[in-house]
């Protein structure tokens, strides 16, 4: 019996021992710090209840809204003064909390900065602004007329110190400012329905040129004209020079539910078997003609590719296919590269001669397919920087190829001018029909509209 109380004895003793240990040993947690927001007037002084009330705590890098103040004709901020700096906060900005911290509410009368016709009649009310004097306005851009440019801002009417639009100028007061106008001939471009587009302006010496443009809705700007509303065939391409100082001219847009698909799928009767050669743009008509609609074509393509890709890789296996075909067998060949290396059309009229009278030897005649049109408007809009390739370096091309290889006595090639044709008659780009409105690949209504136009030329040509 006394051994058992012993025992009792000794295990409470250790886990008396053992809590003490455990717990007692360890130092009570401090409560986390706070500090001190408080608000003041603009002299530094908690003047009111209001200022008492918005004091608060708070603990470290916690965020608080600064209150909200506001009295009509004036602009109110939160001023955080370091030493000699000053830092500014409208009311309701948040905060995070690091310090004990002290802000100063100043009050800042409001103005009025005006812009007005040049003579000074009419404000440009969209244009009004309310500013305080620690604030500078930046000047707008300056509306323009049919005969007069804006040029510029001045203080008074017809004042001649000139303010260029984007120059900043310091709120001192109620301003008005005047526009600067140059009078001035102008061509008005405007959309297919109308709607005023831009107006460039003919006075000056330089003659200027039809834009690009990138429509984000999918239809094509195939060029310009002087009627309204039409759909192909335009009178001016991107590019060309604007043949007049004056008047009106009208993009000619293809829209995109014109882009049909051919109903059957031509195979010229003058051919046995046809080879088409190319980049990404024939990858795209690969992939919609299948072997049982025309078991007789070939495709020979990647993206991407050149000239270069051809000498190395596309040229091998072309003349591996030829050369194990009947040499009887009556074969088209053709070449539809250029796009991604315009640069090197030197290369291409050097080399490409004698390609053609290897693969002639196995009874292939060979056709150049132009290089097909792009819309370098889309293409910006699609990868925010300016585009490599251009309705210029394009044509170019097509024209160079034309001459050096598929005219004259000593041609090796006879030429498929498709690009002339999606000019004329409208195309899209909108690759693999997937949204991908870049410019530069087609839709497959335009990608099967290239294949057919080139088939049907080789009866033709």
């Amino acid at each position: 019996m006394k051994l058992e109380t012993m025992r009792k004895k000794i295990l409470i003793f250790l886990m008396v021992f053992a809590a003490v240990f455990l717990f007692g040993s360890r130092p009570a947690e401090a409560a986390p710090v706070k500090y001190k927001v408080v608000f003041a007037d603009s002299k530094g002084k908690v003047s009111s209840e209001r200022f008492r009330k918005w004091a608060c705590k708070a603990e470290k890098n916690t965020y608080i809204n600064l209150p909200e103040v506001s009295a009509s004709g004036y602009r109110y901020y939160w001023v955080l003064k370091t030493g000699q700096k000053e830092k500014f906060y409208d009311p309701g900005d948040r905060f995070r909390v690091k310090e004990n911290t002290k802000f100063y509410l100043c009050r800042y009368k409001l103005y009025q900065v005006r812009f007005y016709t040049h003579d000074g009649k009419r404000e440009y009310i969209s244009k009004r602004k309310l500013m305080d004097k620690r604030q500078s306005v930046t000047l707008p851009s300056v509306p323009c007329g049919s005969t007069y440019k804006g040029i510029g801002w001045t203080s008074t009417v017809n004042g001649r110190y000139i303010r260029k639009p984007g120059t900043k100028a310091a709120v001192t007061g109620n301003m008005k400012f005047y526009a600067a106008i140059e009078k001035t001939s102008s061509v008005t471009l405007r959309y297919s329905n109308g709607k005023l587009y831009r107006r460039i302006y003919t006075s000056s010496q330089q003659i200027p040129s039809f834009p690009a443009v990138g429509l984000r809705n999918g239809d094509m700007v195939l060029g310009w004209s002087r009627e309204k509303g039409k759909t192909m065939d335009p009178e001016y391409m991107t590019g060309d020079r604007i043949p007049s100082k004056t008047g009106t001219y009208y993009m000619v847009t293809f829209p995109k539910e014109s882009d049909r698909k051919p109903s059957n799928l031509y195979m010229p009767n003058r051919y046995d078997r046809v080879y088409w050669v190319g980049d990404s743009r024939t990858v795209g008509i690969a992939g919609l003609i299948k072997k049982d609609v025309s078991p007789n074509v070939s495709f020979i393509c990647k993206g991407s590719q050149g000239l270069e890709w051809f000498r190395k890789t596309a040229f091998k296996q072309l003349h591996s296919q030829v050369q194990n075909r009947p040499k009887q067998e009556k074969k088209a060949v053709i070449i539809n590269l250029g796009v991604n290396d315009l640069y090197n059309i030197n290369a291409y009229l050097r080399v490409m001669p004698e390609y053609a009278r290897k693969l002639k030897a196995y009874n292939c005649k060979m056709y150049y397919m132009s290089v097909n049109p792009v819309n370098s408007a889309m293409m910006r809009n699609f990868t925010h920087r300016n585009p490599y390739r251009s309705e210029k370096k394009v044509h170019d091309f097509n024209q160079r190829i034309y001459k050096g290889l598929c005219t004259g006595k000593s041609k090796t090639f006879t030429y498929i001018d498709c690009c002339s044709y999606l000019e004329r008659k409208g195309w899209i780009s909108n690759r693999y029909d997937g949204g991908i409105l870049d410019g530069l690949h087609y839709s497959n209504g335009t990608s099967l509209r290239i294949y057919q136009y080139g088939m049907k030329m080789l009866d033709k040509k």
